[in-house]
């Protein structure tokens, strides 16, 4: 009876550790700012007729087989401008397993990840789309497919998202 409460004991014990977030230390192999910018105004386009001909020639004979493809008109537009920052990083666990994690703008603790040793890091662009290498380890809390990054510019929390 002794050792039964004592497995129960344990286990209730046990339980809560279970359930709290992993503290473990990571690399962050890079790190990207996605900017998309929708919207704005767009002149409009008038209709396009193109007509293809292909010659045939048989038995000494030419026949034209033509075929008329029309672009309709498209109407100019004067919508707003919209942008979307996401971002995103792959990163390699304690255990060597590789993961991609994405957060988006407006989220709880969502943003960019800075290196406590920027003279070590390479940004490149890619339009307004801007990729960071060189970035380092990191200590990180995971629960589940959540973790929290413990960076110089403050916590920031990402979902795993899959592998890379």
């Amino acid at each position: 009876m002794k050792a039964l409460l004592a497995a129960v004991l344990g286990l209730l014990l046990a339980g809560p550790r279970c359930l709290a977030a992993q503290k473990m230390k990571i690399e962050i192999v890079e790190a990207t700012q996605h900017v998309t910018i929708s919207g704005g105004p767009k002149p409009g386009t008038p209709e396009k007729k193109e007509t293809r001909c292909k010659t045939v020639e048989k038995d000494g004979e030419k026949t034209q087989d033509c075929t008329t493809v029309t672009t309709p008109a498209v109407p100019p537009s004067n919508e707003p401008v919209q942008m979307a920052v996401t971002f995103s990083a792959k990163i390699i666990l304690p255990d060597g397993t590789h993961a991609s994690l994405f957060c988006a703008e407006g989220a709880k603790e969502c943003g960019t990840i800075q290196s406590a040793t920027p003279e070590r890091t390479k940004e490149t662009w890619n339009g307004p789309s801007k990729t960071v290498t060189g970035l380092g380890m990191f200590e990180a809390k995971r629960r589940n497919n959540e973790i929290v990054l413990f960076t110089p510019n403050g916590k920031r929390r990402y979902q795993i998202m899959g592998s890379w």
